[in-house]
């Protein structure tokens, strides 16, 4: 009967994970989505995004926030790499912060220029280690981008 107890737990706990995250759209949320949404890439590698659709929503704005549905698959990073090359490039956005720590971060930029783009992860939760993030990296250094966190959890080394 002891083992019982923590498997039946177990099960209760998938069981409600799985439910909880596979949750439908309602018929609002569903017609929302069919008026606002918009095709930016039809490439796998992201070279040829159409970034232009987003340019009337971001026009005069000082804060763009940028969210992800998760935080692993490297077709996350690449897609914003992208984005976030292009409102530099199109729209003149200069500092980016991440949900990170605070002073890792802080460090960070302040030691940009004698860090590699890898010394640059070490700012971050292990995930972002990887070598998409490595490549933003060093678009950040080229371009001499700032980078900072707004998290008050201790990430880095």
């Amino acid at each position: 009967m002891r083992f019982l107890n923590p498997v039946f737990l177990l099960i209760s706990l998938l069981v409600y994970n799985t439910y909880g995250q596979d949750r439908s759209l309602s018929k609002a949320e569903t017609s929302f989505l069919r008026k606002k949404a918009q095709l930016v890439t039809g490439t796998n590698d992201f070279s040829n995004t159409k970034w232009q659709a987003i340019d009337k929503a971001v026009k005069n704005k000082r804060i763009v926030a940028l969210g992800e549905f998760n935080h692993g698959p490297k077709e996350v990073f690449l897609l914003r790499n992208e984005l976030i090359k292009y409102l530099h490039q199109k729209h003149n956005f200069k500092t980016i912060l991440f949900e990170s720590g605070i002073g890792e971060l802080a460090w960070v930029d302040l030691q940009k220029e004698q860090l590699s783009a890898k010394q640059m992860t070490y700012g971050f939760f292990w995930g972002w280690r990887n070598q998409a993030f490595q490549e933003l990296m060093q678009y950040v250094q080229k371009h001499q981008l700032s980078v900072g966190g707004f998290d008050v959890q201790r990430f880095g080394g």
